[in-house]
């Protein structure tokens, strides 16, 4: 009951947005564009961004820079990858790494708002099946990486950090699994609902994970 009342919680913690991104798609060239603009969640983040970029631009020393960096590694490590899936996957993550970032550079991060840079993910799926929902809570915790990514380049000293956070994730996640779906009671036969679970756990998880760096700071 209470990861059913997570994971409805995390659907409904912020309003649909546009799906539209900030560009204009019929001017899209390169492989990056034309992905972000035949992506929903990708537009949604996108305009998030660029949102968030005009209003901190002009306050913040190092925000201008901070966008053109990434501008370029996005379109060199994301628009490399063949896999129309994978350099999805690849953008959702670089977008939570940036969002963060212009927090984090700003100086204006709380736990919170780190929290909510990937919650309108979830939100789009909710009026979906369940595939869809399972489907949103996947790409919330891509998104979540990217972020816990960027605050662990800022606060954190051990270079190996993305990779315990994405071990750590995991093993959470199966963990859970393992709890539910793979009780003898079940004979891994419990399915889908179990992925939201599994996945509403790794949110959980990362979360907490924020809420703890902060914490000590």
């Amino acid at each position: 009951m209470k990861k059913i009342f997570f994971l409805l919680l995390l659907t409904l913690s912020t309003s649909p947005v546009s799906s539209e991104p900030s560009f204009d798609c019929r001017k899209a060239k390169t492989e990056v564009e034309k992905q972000i603009c035949a992506s929903e969640i990708l537009s949604v983040l996108d305009v998030k961004l660029a949102s968030r970029y005009r209003k901190l631009k002009n306050l913040y020393r190092g925000v201008k820079k901070s966008q053109r960096t990434w501008q370029k590694q996005r379109d060199t490590s994301c628009g490399s990858i063949p896999s129309s899936d994978e350099r999805e996957n690849c953008l959702i993550r670089t977008y939570g790494f940036q969002l963060a970032e212009l927090e984090i550079i700003t100086k204006q991060d709380t736990s919170q708002k780190l929290m909510a840079i990937c919650r309108d993910i979830a939100t789009s799926y909710y009026a979906g099946n369940t595939y869809q929902m399972r489907e949103g809570g996947r790409l919330t915790i891509t998104c979540m990486e990217g972020v816990l990514d960027s605050l662990g380049q800022k606060k954190i000293a051990n270079e190996q950090w993305s990779d315990l956070v994405r071990k750590a994730g995991s093993a959470v996640g199966e963990l859970d699994w393992a709890i539910n779906n793979d009780r003898k009671s079940c004979a891994g036969s419990c399915g889908t609902m179990y992925h939201l679970f599994h996945n509403a756990t790794v949110i959980e998880f990362y979360e907490g994970v924020i809420k703890k760096i902060y914490q000590l700071d």
